[in-house]
């Protein structure tokens, strides 16, 4: 046989097989033995050749024994076994407390020390009670008791934010609010913060960037993480509607009021002011409809809390329920007779606005005319000497739909009802004015008998300085002046300014009456007539393109009066 056949033949395996098996067992054999005697010398309890003293010839413990568990244990066992073996019986029983007082330390240990959640639990107690006690000093102490038994719960560093907060120390109480939204992501305590941004931003009379731009950054932080965060987004959109950005606030109100709790009132309520504004009028009407429900769900007269009923008259007028409002305002005032005064005032305005959206919507019946002359009849029972009784009442006087014998008899019942006569003739006179073609003459007339009653009167004077526009000898100095005025008391009137307008372009300073007339263009009433003297101004300062564009205004917005008026007559 081979070599090579030899060295890997089966017994040659057996054998390498059989002496690497004997190494490691007795390898293994050796460490253990030397394990199991460096444990035995451990434990093992030696004696040195010292002695306690010349007398006492014991031998003090030797190696590491002092570390060891068991020498202490043995120790103490021999101990009181030789305290006990060297008494008489009754000195035995006597020795008894004794020995029992040893393991006192420890036993009280165990039963007076509190656990950690014992600790949790009474310095939680004691923060309540300090904290319903206004004891916010003691509350904070152990607020912060409770943040170093448990450094990991983040609500413990939100409630010292508030109590910070109740100690006056408004800056450092959102510092740790902020930094504990920031480093742990606590959504509550982005919350907290974001409320107490939103009372500032509210209080302010002008809110400042500054203030909207920190709340927004604690909004986008919460929106971003929960993007139908319901009272983030309800907050966001009153901040933007406070700014007047009525469009942004108008999609987060939607998406707002589509989620299914952010269905609620003041959302819906918002939701109609603001698309109100943007002159969504049915959306708006929609709106303001459920947020009077869900308001009048929750509406008692007998716990009547004034802002919260001025909403839901509010929202009442805006879905066209002008009777529920009025029905709602008398019953509470029969609850509330200390609110007379208040509950009056509301009433006067559910009256004034009916008559208003009578007024001015676009189609109108004689039905519509009638109602808002009730209305305004109403008004003026509650006060006759109102300046927006008379306004409105001008406003109704003029609509085209009424006849000259139904606002005869209307201002006959307003007279005794004890409004000014001169406020009468200052209808009349505008009446006078509003026809085609204006009735100039008759018009001065009463106009200069309202001014005997009632000098200085805004509208008045507005009237009075349109009439002498119109008047090819009348002086313009003077009828400026009287304009001027009446757009001091009334600078959001585009009525005024298309006057003013009117006898800047015949004084001559075309540019000037450009720009009131561009002011005037907001007038509901007439904006074809605004158009045609806008017109007539670019002509005059040389510019035919405008002038043809204003022109072409014209023509539309008559072609559109002249279809309504065939539609309405059909």
């Amino acid at each position: 046989m081979s070599r090579r056949r030899k060295k890997f033949s089966i017994p040659a395996v057996k054998k390498w097989f059989s002496a690497t098996a004997g190494y490691y067992q007795r390898k293994y054999a050796k460490t253990w033995a030397s394990c199991r005697r460096w444990t035995r010398e451990l434990l093992r309890l030696r004696d040195s050749n010292q002695s306690l003293g010349a007398e006492d010839r014991r031998k003090l413990p030797a190696g590491l024994s002092y570390i060891n568990p068991i020498f202490w244990i043995m120790q103490s066992g021999a101990f009181l076994f030789r305290f006990l073996q060297t008494r008489q019986f009754l000195h035995f029983l006597a020795g008894l407390p004794a020995v029992f007082g040893m393991f006192s330390p420890l036993m009280l240990e165990i039963w007076l020390v509190p656990t950690e959640q014992q600790l949790v639990a009474r310095a939680r107690s004691a923060y309540r009670a300090n904290a319903q006690a206004e004891d916010y000093a003691t509350a904070d102490f152990y607020l912060r008791k409770l943040a170093a038994l448990q450094p990991e719960e983040p609500d413990h560093r939100l409630q010292q934010a508030a109590v910070q907060s109740k100690l006056g120390n408004e800056q450092q109480a959102r510092g740790v609010a902020l930094r504990l939204m920031r480093e742990s992501g606590y959504m509550p305590a982005a919350e907290w913060l974001s409320e107490r941004q939103f009372a500032d931003f509210a209080a302010e009379a002008i809110p400042s960037d500054e203030s909207w731009k920190s709340l927004e950054q604690i909004l986008e932080w919460i929106l971003n993480r929960q993007p139908d965060h319901i009272r983030a987004l309800y907050m966001r959109a009153t901040g933007l509607m406070v700014r007047g950005e009525n469009s942004r606030a108008q999609a987060v109100l939607r998406k707002l009021v589509a989620q299914p709790r952010g269905n609620f009132g003041l959302a819906l309520y918002s939701l109609a002011e603001v698309e109100l504004d943007l002159d969504n009028e049915q959306d708006a009407r929609a709106a303001a409809d459920q947020a009077a429900t869900l308001f009048l769900q929750a509406y008692t007269n007998r716990q009547l809390v004034m802002p919260d009923f001025v909403r839901l008259m509010r929202c009442l007028l805006l879905a066209h329920r002008e009777v529920e409002a009025v029905q709602l305002i008398t019953e509470a005032a029969g609850v509330h007779p200390e609110l007379q005064d208040e509950l009056r005032e509301l009433l006067l305005q559910v009256y004034l606005g009916h008559s208003r959206r009578l007024r001015e919507q676009k189609i109108r019946t004689t039905e519509d005319v009638a109602l808002a002359l009730d209305q305004i009849t109403r008004a003026i029972l509650i006060s006759p000497a109102d300046p927006r009784v008379t306004e409105e009442l001008v406003a109704v006087s003029g609509v085209r739909e009424m006849s000259d014998n139904v606002l005869e008899e209307q201002l006959n019942a307003a007279l005794t009802a004890g409004i000014s006569p001169g406020t009468v003739h200052f209808i009349l006179g505008t009446r006078e004015m509003s026809k085609t073609p204006p009735n100039l003459a008759e018009a001065m007339v009463h106009f200069e008998l309202a001014q005997q009653h009632l000098p200085g009167m805004p509208g008045l004077l507005n009237n009075i300085a349109d009439a002498m526009a119109e008047q090819p000898e009348a002086d313009m100095d003077q009828a400026l002046a009287m304009v001027n005025q009446a757009v001091k008391y009334l600078p959001d009137q585009p009525a005024v300014y298309d006057t003013r307008g009117k006898i800047l372009l015949r004084l001559g300073k075309t540019l000037e009456a450009i720009a009131d007339f561009e002011r005037a263009l907001p007038d509901r009433q007439n904006p074809d007539k605004v158009h045609e003297h806008l017109a007539k101004a670019w002509e005059q300062a040389g510019n035919s393109q405008k002038a043809a564009i204003h022109r072409a205004m014209v023509d539309e917005l008559r072609k559109k009066n002249a279809a309504r008026s065939a539609t309405d007559g059909n």
